[in-house]
Parts: C-alpha cells; sequence; structure tokens
C-alpha cells in the first residue's frame, strides 16, 4: 500500500466534496452547464461524456475454523491523507479512509429513466462491474450492460474515473437508444443479442444480471486505447430471464459493441475471472462437483475451451464468488459451506484442494469477491454494508499452510451501504483494489461518495 509523504492539513474532510450541476467531457469540444471539457465530446445539462458515447440529462460466520471468532486486525479512521501521484484529491494514509467524488452516479441518468431506474439497473439488479485500469491515468470502474429479467436496461456504461472522480457514462454507438423497459424475447436472437431496427445485428447482447461475469479487456490484449470491458456469459437476460454463454465486448473509448468469442462457454455460472499470466478469463460452475472440467475463454484467440480436473471435484455446495492468488498460482473460489477451494492453473489435473482456515469465514463474503493488496499480498472483502471489513492472511504456502481470517473496524467515516433491495447487501465486484492510488474504494449506490480505504 502507497506511503504517506505529505501531509494535507485538514483533518478528515475529504479533498474533494462538491456536487456539480454541470459535467466534464472528454473527448472532443466543448461543455456547458457548469462543466469542462477536454479533448472532444460534448457535455450538457449534468452528465459526463467519454469517448464514442453522448451525455445528456443531468451477516453469520460459516465453515473454516470450528466457528471461532475473528482476530483484530486493528482499525481504519478518518484520514486527511497525501495529495501523491498528480491526483486532484488526497490518497488515505495507512490505516486512513475519505471520501471523494466531484458528482454521484444519480447525476449522470440517461432520459428517459428516471433516478431511481438508474440506480436500480446499476446497483440493485444483481449486477456488479470491473474496474477497467487502462480507461485513464487512474483507472475506472464501469458498470457495463446491467439489467435482465425487467430490471430498466443500461445499454452501455456508467463509470468512476478516478483521474479526476468524477462520475461519467459511455452511450452505446450501436444505434440502441435508451429505455425504461427491459427487452422482448422478439427484440433478440438467439444468442440473446438485441435484433432491432437500426441497431447493428450480431454485436450487442441485451442488458443481463452480470454478477461477477463482467472483465476488463486491457489495452495490451486488444481492448483499445482506453481499455473494453467484457461480457464474458450473461445470465437472466430479457424480461423471461434468458441467458447467453458468447462473451461480448464494450470499447469504452468508441462505445462500440461486438462479439468477442467464436464460439459459446461449455458451461458456466455466476462468477468469471480475469488471470493475466495465461490470459485467460476462467468461468466457474455455480457447483464445482457438477462437472469434470473448467471453462475459460482464451483471450490469445478470443475461444473458449475446457480444461480437465482429472476428475469430478467433491460436493461443497455453490460457488458465487472467485479470486487469483499469484504467488502460488492459485484459482479460489469461496463456497457456500463457509470453506475455500483452490485449483493450481499450471496442474488443474490436480483437481480442487479445500484450504485451511483459521477462524469462521464471512459467509457475508461468499458472493462479493475477495481482493488482494499486491504490498503484503493479504485479501479483503467489504460485505456490502457496516463498519467491519474482512482480512484474509495468506500463508507462505497458500495451498498447503493456514490462512487467517480477521477482521477491521472502520471508524469515523461512514460507509455508504448498498442499496439492500432485490440482491440485498450484494455488491459482488464493488469494493476493488485501485493499483494507480494504492489503496481500496468501495461504490455503495448513486447517492453516496466513493470511499477509498488503506487497510493498516
Amino acid at each position: 500500500m502507497r506511503k504517506a509523504l505529505l501531509f494535507l492539513v485538514l483533518a478528515g474532510c475529504p479533498a474533494v466534496i462538491s456536487d456539480l450541476d454541470g459535467g466534464t467531457a472528454t473527448g472532443g469540444g466543448t461543455a456547458t452547464g457548469g462543466g469542462a471539457a477536454t479533448g472532444g465530446g460534448a457535455a450538457t445539462g449534468g452528465g459526463a461524456s467519454v469517448g464514442g458515447g453522448s451525455t445528456t440529462g443531468g451477516g453469520s460466520a460459516m465453515g473454516g475454523g470450528g466457528g471461532s471468532p475473528p482476530l483484530d486486525a486493528g482499525t481504519i479512521w478518518p484520514d486527511a491523507g497525501v495529495f501523491d501521484g498528480g491526483f486532484p484529491y488526497a490518497i488515505p494514509n495507512p490505516g486512513g479512509a475519505l471520501l471523494i467524488g466531484t458528482n454521484r452516479a444519480r447525476d449522470i441518468v440517461p432520459a428517459p429513466l428516471s433516478t431511481g431506474d438508474w440506480e436500480y439497473t446499476l446497483f440493485d439488479c444483481y449486477g456488479g462491474g470491473t474496474y477497467v485500469a487502462d480507461f485513464s491515468a487512474g483507472g475506472a470502474y464501469v458498470l457495463a450492460s446491467t439489467g435482465g429479467h425487467r430490471c430498466p436496461p443500461n445499454f452501455g456504461a456508467a463509470l468512476f474515473d478516478f483521474v479526476d472522480a468524477t462520475w461519467k457514462r459511455v452511450d452505446n454507438a450501436n444505434g440502441m437508444p435508451h429505455r425504461v423497459d427491459d427487452l422482448e424475447v422478439s427484440e433478440v436472437n438467439s444468442e440473446d443479442e438485441i435484433a432491432i431496427s437500426g441497431v447493428t445485428p450480431n454485436a450487442m447482447p441485451a442488458p443481463t444480471h452480470t454478477y461477477q461475469n463482467v472483465a476488463p479487456i486491457p489495452t495490451a490484449q486488444g481492448g483499445g486505447p482506453r481499455g473494453s470491458v467484457a461480457t464474458v456469459i450473461g445470465l437472466f437476460s430479457t424480461v423471461t430471464a434468458r441467458g447467453t454463454s458468447r462473451a461480448h465486448r464494450f470499447d469504452l473509448d468508441t462505445g462500440v459493441w461486438s462479439r468477442l468469442s467464436t464460439n459459446t462457454a461449455a458451461h458456466g455460472g455466476f462468477t468469471s475471472l480475469w488471470e493475466p499470466s495465461q490470459q485467460r478469463y476462467w468461468v466457474f460452475p455455480n457447483e464445482l462437483h457438477a462437472f469434470g472440467d473448467l471453462a475459460y475463454l482464451d483471450a490469445t484467440d478470443w475461444t473458449f475451451k475446457t480444461v480437465s480436473l482429472g476428475n469430478y471435484p467433491a460436493t461443497d455446495g455453490a460457488n458465487d464468488t472467485s479470486f487469483f492468488e499469484p504467488t502460488s498460482r492459485l484459482l479460489i473460489v469461496q463456497t457456500s459451506t463457509g470453506h475455500l477451494r483452490a485449483m493450481r492453473v499450471d496442474a488443474p489435473a490436480m483437481n480442487f484442494t479445500q484450504l485451511t482456515v483459521m477462524g469462521a469465514l464471512p459467509n457475508s463474503c461468499r458472493a462479493n469477491r475477495w481482493e488482494r493488496d499486491p504490498a503484503s499480498g493479504n485479501f479483503y472483502c467489504y460485505p456490502g454494508s457496516g463498519q467491519t471489513l474482512h482480512k484474509l492472511t495468506v500463508p507462505t504456502n497458500a495451498l498447503t499452510g493456514t490462512w487467517i481470517n480477521s477482521d477491521i473496524t472502520i471508524s469515523g467515516v461512514t460507509m455508504p451501504g448498498d442499496p439492500d433491495s432485490g440482491n440485498g447487501s450484494t455488491h459482488y465486484t464493488r469494493f476493488f483494489y485501485v493499483p494507480a492510488l494504492g489503496c481500496f474504494a468501495w461504490i455503495g449506490n448513486a447517492n453516496g461518495q466513493v470511499v477509498l480505504l488503506n487497510p493498516p
């Protein structure tokens, strides 16, 4: 985590807290209504426009360690932070937290959606997004193609850009206008791609419950100058809750949706994971024991393939979250029975092994992703509400050693909670690590600011 270099003499105050009436445009012309423009594009009213898109308008614990209570791993306090790295806001010191944001997600709602519609599709409809490092010098957290199963649809992307702490929108350039109602079955093809006159055919997926099935496509991997978002598979699309096993790409520079994979995945579930060293997007079934293989999307040729696990994994409940431990090169899932199960990416035939954990794993993290701190190698999970941050300390040998579960108290900075309807406090991926800042971020809802946290 980033070390403190220079203290800001405004104890406990966020560096940027304004709620602006105008927006910020990046990509071409002018901004009106209080915003600033850099590069190209135009923003009017209260939003922000980026690249090719236009903007208008304003629990219980289970398993693992025999029920023993978690250890106390310290406290996070409100922090003035340091100005380090060229960003227009402070970054918290170790053990600190602060709020940032020039606007809110509610400020970039597209007509004809209401503010409630917009919050529902982004935060309430079983959807997560992904951090895209190449979008800007600070990277951006992107929520794309959210909706599905009668939720209001998001046909492009809403994103929080860390370079200027601003919510922005990238509208699709495929010809699909914003609307309130979800798609009917008659409006999609057999691949659940939008089949409406005027919309690019065989290219644009119907919005879905995205869960943890959205991942970045880096610039170096062909993602374009600002990176792209991959919807690896899609679940619960259209009013009848259909789905697609074909991957699609949304280019954050041009706003263009296109087919990504050359074929469809053999099977999938609620979580997928980008693993850069092998250039693979791993796709986990809801129950590992249902299959003797594991599917992945190969980013070298954009084809779905499978690897044999040698046998069917042992029955161990469902798995709705996954993460990667790079030192021991482990793909890890947290199961609904409160276990961590891991597979070595270099030896999939060894199958999934149950890891040893001291302390009961928080059930609130069984569908919310554990995020790694590169400096310490440890993992953290925020449950979606409350003032507790969960920590997993990784042993030297992550496969055979004992993982330690502990808790960190967040004090002084009130965490904005998940909207708590539909999917409860499950946010899937909205607690994440920001490499450009050297700390974690939490995005709670459409009305609150973004929280930066630097665990002790």
